[in-house]
């Protein structure tokens, strides 16, 4: 009489046995990656914590840039194409910057980084190339935009107001960048931070809160007799050298 108990008890065992383990085998699998991204952000957490933290400074400064531009408003007016300048030179200042924080951050990761003035150093010579490139795209960029702009049939000042204006802002606004990527990497390989985290997004944000009034500075140079012409000659001679050493 326990026969057919006993057949439906096997028959009901053949029957759950493998899909009850392919459902154990699918958890497993589901389970595994999940606890592997869990395990990855409790052990990187002081860094996505560092990264948080400099995103919404670089977000708070930023509204910073957009109150800059709205009280050059009487100054672009005044000084005919000096808005044309204005996205360029902010994107440049991330660029070049924004680029010696990841090399400066991939040298401390890899343990190369110290803090030395060896011209032969890695630290300097990274200085010696951002340097560089400042230069050299301070003038292609007042050239250019000269250039574009008169082919669009754009009202704007001459090219020697316009190199003055993109190299000069540029010089200026990048010391103050170049001076904090510098002291940025040497805090963050003293203290440890991650500055592939914390770099980019600092950087990028005070490059655009700076770059604005250092070319408002600069386009006061506009228009002045003989200097503008002048200075802008050295600069175009300043720009073609940089340009060879950094080719070269």
């Amino acid at each position: 009489m326990f026969k057919p108990i006993r057949w439906i008890g096997l028959a009901a065992r053949a029957l759950a046995g493998p899909p009850v383990r392919a459902v154990l085998g699918t958890s497993r699998l589901v389970a595994d990656p999940a606890r592997q991204v869990i395990d990855y952000f409790a052990s990187e957490r002081t860094t996505v914590r560092q990264g948080f933290i400099a995103v919404i400074i670089a977000s708070l400064t930023s509204l910073l840039a957009g109150l800059a531009l709205a009280g050059m408003n009487g100054r672009i007016a005044a000084v005919e194409g000096l808005f044309v300048l204005i996205p360029v030179s902010i994107g440049m200042r991330g660029n070049i910057f924004g680029g010696l924080a990841a090399r400066l951050g991939t040298s401390i990761h890899s343990g190369l980084f110290e803090v030395s003035r060896d011209r032969g150093g890695l630290l300097y010579q990274n200085i010696y190339a951002a340097t560089l490139l400042t230069i050299g795209t301070s003038v292609t960029m007042g050239v250019l935009a000269r250039a574009i702009a008169g082919l669009l049939d754009v009202d704007i000042v001459s090219m020697w107001d316009f190199i003055v204006i993109a190299l000069v802002g540029g010089l200026l606004s990048s010391a103050v960048v170049l001076a904090v990527t510098v002291v940025l990497s040497i805090q963050s390989f003293h203290r440890g931070w991650d500055l592939d985290s914390v770099g980019a997004p600092l950087i990028t944000a005070i490059g655009d809160v700076v770059t604005l009034p250092c070319l408002l500075a600069a386009s006061y140079l506009v228009d002045i007799r003989y200097l503008t012409v002048t200075v802008g000659a050295g600069a175009l001679v300043a720009g073609v050298f940089a340009l060879f050493k950094g080719w070269t």
